[in-house]
C-alpha cells in the first residue's frame, strides 16, 4: 500500500476545510439536536410518547440511509469528484429542511405530526450525506494513521467550536426571536445558525481538494450485497457498531433530555447556556488533545474515554447536581469522554475497513465508515423513544409549562442514569477488541502484498 505524498501546504489546506466543514455542518445540527424534542412537544404541541415513536422511527430510517448513502458515494463518479457533490447538496438541503423543522404549520394534530416526520427525515438525511461524505473523504487525503487521526480531529474540532458557539448564544437568540414574534421565534433561530453553517460548509466544499479515485480502487468495486456480506464477517467491525449502537442509545436519551431537564427539574432553561457550552468545550478539548495522542494506543484511549464518562455522571448523580460547579465538572467529563471516542472511532473504523479488505478481499471504505452513523442514529433514536415513551407514561403534558411531579420524577431519572451504564458497558466490550496497534502493523503489511499481487 504504497502511501501517496501530500505536500504540508496542501494537508493543513484540508485540514483548515475539514475544520470548517465540522462547523458549518454541526452548527445547524447543534440546533436541530438540542431543540427538537421540546420543540415538539412544547410548541407543536405533539405528545412525548408520539414524539419519541416519530424520531426512533426516523433514526431507523436515518441509520438505513447511512448504508444506502455510503453505497452511493462509493458508486459515484462526477467530474465534480466523488464525494463534493453530496457535501455540496447535504449542505443546501440541511439549510432548506431545517427551517421548514421549526416552522409551525396551520395545520391539525395529524397534519402537525406528518409535518414533523417530513421535516425532522429531511434534516437527518442532508445531514447524513455531508457526514458519510466528510469521513469517507479523510482517509482519501492521506494514508498515514498519523494524519487521518489529525483530520478526523480538526473535524471534530470543527464541531465542537460550532456546537460550543451555537450552544452559548441559543437561549439567549430564543428569547430575543419570541419577544419579536412568539410564532416565528424557532424559524428565524433557524434562519440565523442555518445560514451561518451553510456559508461555512460552502466555503469546505470550495477549499477541499478531493483526489482522484484510484483505477484499483475503482476496479475493486463490488455488489452491495456481496460488500454487505463482507461486513457480517469482521468481526472487529461488528463489536465497534455494537459498541457505538448502545453508547447512541446513552447519548441519545442524555442529549434529547437535556432541556426539558434544565426547564422541569432544575427549573431554569438559561442554565443551558452554561451546560450545553461546557459539554461541548469538553468535546473541543478532546478533539485538540487528539493529534498529540495519537502516538498511544487508539484501543487504549477509547478505553479511557468511557471511563472518563463513568466518573462524570458519577459525580452529577452523587451531588444530585446540587451544586453548580460539581454539574459542570461532571458534564465536561462527559463531553471530554465523549469527543475522545469520537476522535478515534473513525480511525478504529479505518482499522477495521483495512482489516475487512485483507480478509475477504471486498473494499467498500464508505460502507464501513458509515456504520458509525448508522448504529450511533439506531441507538439514539432507540434512546429517544425510550425518553418519550418513558415521559409519556409519567405523565408528561404538551404544550404545558407545568408538569406533575412523576414527570419530573422520570425526566431527572431518564437525563443520567442509563448513560453511566452504557459507559460500563462499552468499557467492557471494548475489551474483546482485537485489532492492537501491534495486528494492524501486520495486517497493513498484508494488504500491502494483497494490493502488489492484484
Amino acid at each position: 500500500m504504497e502511501e501517496k505524498k501530500v505536500s504540508q501546504g496542501r494537508l493543513w489546506m484540508q485540514k483548515g476545510g475539514v475544520l470548517l466543514g465540522g462547523c458549518g455542518i454541526t452548527g445547524t445540527y447543534s440546533l436541530y439536536n438540542s431543540l427538537a424534542s421540546i420543540f415538539y412537544t412544547d410548541v407543536l404541541g405533539i405528545s412525548a410518547t408520539a414524539m419519541g415513536v416519530m424520531v426512533f422511527i426516523s433514526k431507523v430510517w436515518d441509520a438505513i440511509n447511512d448504508i444506502m448513502c455510503g453505497a452511493l458515494i462509493d458508486r459515484t463518479n462526477t467530474r465534480f469528484g466523488q464525494v463534493k457533490p453530496w457535501l455540496f447538496c447535504g449542505g443546501v438541503l440541511i439549510f432548506v429542511f431545517s427551517v421548514l423543522m421549526f416552522t409551525v404549520p396551520d395545520f391539525n394534530y395529524a397534519g402537525r405530526l406528518v409535518w414533523a416526520y417530513i421535516t425532522y427525515n429531511g434534516v437527518g438525511m442532508a445531514f447524513t450525506a455531508c457526514v458519510i461524505g466528510t469521513v469517507t473523504l479523510m482517509p482519501r487525503l492521506t494514508r498515514n494513521p498519523l494524519e487521518q487521526v489529525s483530520l478526523n480531529a480538526c473535524y471534530t474540532v470543527g464541531q465542537s467550536v460550532a456546537a460550543i458557539a451555537v450552544s452559548a448564544v441559543l437561549m439567549q437568540l430564543l428569547t430575543y426571536f419570541s419577544a419579536q414574534n412568539p410564532g416565528t421565534a424557532y424559524r428565524n433561530l433557524a434562519l440565523v445558525v442555518g445560514g451561518a453553517g451553510l456559508v461555512l460548509t460552502m466555503i469546505f466544499v470550495s477549499v477541499i481538494r478531493e483526489p482522484r479515485e484510484d483505477k484499483l480502487v475503482a476496479e475493486a468495486r463490488v455488489p452491495l450485497k456481496k460488500s454487505l456480506s463482507a461486513l457480517f464477517q469482521n468481526r472487529p467491525f461488528l463489536l465497534i457498531a455494537g459498541i457505538s449502537m448502545v453508547f447512541g442509545i446513552a447519548s441519545g436519551m442524555h442529549s434529547a433530555s437535556v432541556v426539558h431537564y434544565l426547564t422541569y427539574v432544575m427549573e431554569d432553561p438559561n442554565l443551558s447556556s452554561y451546560v450545553l457550552v461546557v459539554s461541548y468545550a469538553g468535546t473541543f478539548i478532546a478533539s485538540i488533545v487528539g493529534r498529540p495522542l495519537a502516538r498511544f494506543d487508539k484501543l487504549l484511549m477509547s478505553k479511557a474515554s468511557f471511563v472518563v464518562i463513568a466518573a462524570g455522571t458519577a459525580l452529577r448523580l452523587v451531588t444530585g447536581d446540587s451544586s453548580l460547579v460539581f454539574m459542570l465538572i461532571g458534564e465536561s467529563c462527559i463531553g471530554l469522554g465523549g469527543g475522545l471516542f469520537t476522535v478515534y472511532s473513525v480511525p478504529l473504523l479505518i482499522d477495521c475497513a483495512l482489516y475487512g479488505y485483507v480478509k475477504t478481499g471486498v473494499r467498500s471504505d464508505a460502507l464501513v465508515l458509515a456504520s458509525l452513523t448508522f448504529q450511533t442514529k439506531i441507538g439514539q433514536g432507540l434512546g429517544t423513544a425510550i425518553m418519550g415513551i418513558w415521559l409519556g407514561a409519567a405523565g408528561y403534558k404538551e404544550l404545558s409549562t407545568v408538569q406533575p411531579d412523576s414527570a419530573v420524577a422520570a425526566i431527572a431519572q431518564v437525563h443520567l442514569v442509563p448513560y453511566l451504564a452504557v459507559a460500563v458497558l462499552c468499557f467492557v466490550m471494548l475489551h474483546f477488541y482485537s485489532l492492537s496497534s501491534r495486528r494492524m502493523e501486520a495486517v497493513r503489511a498484508e494488504a500491502e502484498a494483497r494490493e502488489s499481487a492484484e
